[in-house]
C-alpha cells in the first residue's frame, strides 16, 4: 500500500508506503512482518509476534530504523508552529506481557534540528546516540545549541521499566545561553537576542513529581515579542446580566475514583536590570507594554497550597511575564489592566475559590502579584469592578 502526497495537518510527508504480511497460527500465535518506505526508500522494517501466554498477552517484536527521516514527526507538531530536520537509524527490540512489555535497543541521531520560524528558534543536536536497556533510557549528557556556541545540556534517566510508576530523574542546565538573536522579519512573532542561564531538574514518578526550575535573563537580553492574535478589548459585564438556570440533576452519576496526582513546583525567574522586553500588542506596534528588566519572581505550586507567586518586581511585569508561563502550560490565561488603578493582574481559568472577572463564558480567577501575602482569588475591595478594567488576552 503506498499513499501519494501524503500530509498530515497541512505537513507534506511525502510518498508513503506500507508492505506488511500477516500469519495467524493454529495454536494462537500471531506474526506480523512489515516494511515502511518514504519516496521509494526503505526507512524502517518491523516484525513481531503476539501469543497468548499464562492467560495473558505477550508480545516479541523487532524494528529496525533506517536512517528515518524525522521530517516524519512533523505532521503531528501543531498549527506547524516547528519543524523538525535529520534522522534517526537504529534498532529497538519488545518483549514481555502486554501490559508492561520490556524495551530495549539504541537511536542514532544525524543532522538533528528544530526550527520554528515565526519565533526565530533554531535548535541543532550534534550527532548522539541513545540507549535503552530494559525500559530504562540514559540520556548520557545530550546537547542542544540555539543561537550561539554554549549548550543547553540534558542529563539523567528516564525508567519506564514499570508502566505503572514511570520514574524520572532528569536535569538541564545552560550558561550564557543565547536563544534568539535574529532581526524582525515579516513573519517574526519574536525577534532581537534573548540570553539566559538555566537550571532545573525533575524527579520522581508521574503521580508524584517534584520539580524545580531557576532561568536567570541576561541584561544583554533586549527581545521583541508579538502578540498578534490579542487584540485589547473590554469586556461587557451588563450582558446577560441575570439568567436563571434549573440545576435539578435528575440522572444519577457513578462516582470513579482516580489515582491522585501530587505536583510540587517551584520555579524562580531571575530578570537582571538592563534585560529588556517588547510586547506588542498589535502587528502595527501602536499598542505596546515594555517589560524592563530588575527583579525576582518566584512560583510555587503544590496540592495542598495550590499556586502562589512571590518576589521583587512591577505589576505588570510579574502579571505579564506570570501569563506568558501558564500561556505555554496550555492554561487559559488573560492580564487585566487598569489606567484607573494603574495596577495589573494575571488571571486564569481554574475551580480554585476565590474573586474572578468573566471572559466571554469562562471565569478567570486573579491574580494579584505585588501585594504581600495575598494569593490566588484575593483583590482588594476597591478594585473588584471589572468596567475599570482592561483584558489582554495571550495568543
Amino acid at each position: 500500500m503506498t499513499v501519494q502526497g501524503m500530509t498530515s495537518e497541512g505537513a507534506p510527508l511525502g510518498q508513503v508506503g506500507l508492505n506488511a504480511v500477516y500469519l495467524p497460527n493454529g495454536d494462537g500465535t500471531h506474526y506480523v512482518d512489515g516494511i515502511v518506505t518514504q519516496n521509494g526508500n526503505e526507512v524502517m522494517a518491523l516484525n513481531g509476534m503476539y501469543q497468548s501466554k499464562d492467560d495473558e498477552g505477550h508480545i516479541d517484536g523487532q524494528a529496525e530504523l533506517k536512517r528515518l527521516p524525522l521530517s516524519l514527526a512533523n505532521g503531528f507538531i501543531p498549527d506547524g508552529m516547528a519543524t523538525m530536520k535529520g534522522y534517526v537509524a537504529g534498532n529497538l527490540e519488545v518483549e514481555g506481557p502486554t501490559r508492561n512489555p520490556l524495551l530495549s535497543g539504541m537511536l542514532a541521531t544525524d543532522s538533528m534540528a528544530l526550527n520554528s520560524v515565526p519565533y526565530n528558534l533554531n535548535l541543532r543536536f550534534p550527532n548522539d546516540t541513545l540507549r535503552i536497556t530494559q525500559s530504562h533510557v540514559n540520556l548520557d549528557r545530550i546537547e542542544a545549541y540555539a543561537a550561539g556556541n554554549a549548550p543547553l545540556v540534558l542529563d539523567g534517566e528516564v525508567d519506564f521499566s514499570d508502566l505503572d510508576a514511570i520514574r524520572l530523574n532528569v536535569g538541564v542546565r545552560a550558561d550564557n545561553y543565547q536563544l534568539i538573536n535574529a532581526p524582525k522579519t515579516r513573519n517574526s512573532l519574536a525577534y532581537g537576542k534573548a540570553n539566559v542561564n538555566m537550571r532545573g531538574m525533575i524527579r520522581g514518578t508521574l503521580d508524584n513529581l517534584r520539580m524545580r526550575g531557576m532561568l536567570s535573563v541576561l541584561g544583554s537580553t533586549d527581545l521583541t515579542y508579538v502578540l498578534e492574535d490579542s487584540p485589547i478589548t473590554v469586556e461587557d459585564r451588563l450582558a446577560d446580566l441575570v439568567t436563571f438556570v434549573d440545576f435539578t440533576d435528575t440522572i444519577e452519576h457513578e462516582v470513579i475514583q482516580t489515582k491522585r496526582q501530587y505536583i510540587d513546583m517551584q520555579l524562580t525567574i531571575d530578570i537582571e536590570q538592563a534585560a529588556q522586553v517588547h510586547c506588542l500588542l498589535s502587528e502595527t506596534g501602536n499598542d505596546y507594554i515594555n517589560l524592563e528588566g530588575g527583579g525576582r519572581l518566584t512560583l510555587t505550586y503544590d496540592n495542598d497550597n495550590g499556586m502562589l507567586l512571590g518576589g521583587g518586581s512591577d505589576c505588570d511585569s510579574r502579571a505579564m511575564l506570570l501569563g506568558v508561563l501558564l500561556k505555554n502550560m496550555n492554561m487559559e490565561t488573560v492580564m487585566f489592566v487598569s489606567a484607573e488603578f494603574s495596577h495589573a493582574l494575571a488571571g486564569f481559568v481554574s475551580t480554585h475559590p476565590g474573586h474572578s472577572f468573566t471572559v466571554g463564558d469562562k471565569e478567570f480567577l486573579m491574580g494579584e502579584t505585588t501585594a504581600a501575602g495575598v494569593t490566588w482569588g484575593m483583590i482588594a475591595k476597591d478594585m473588584d469592578d471589572q468596567g475599570k478594567w482592561i483584558t489582554v488576552e495571550f495568543p
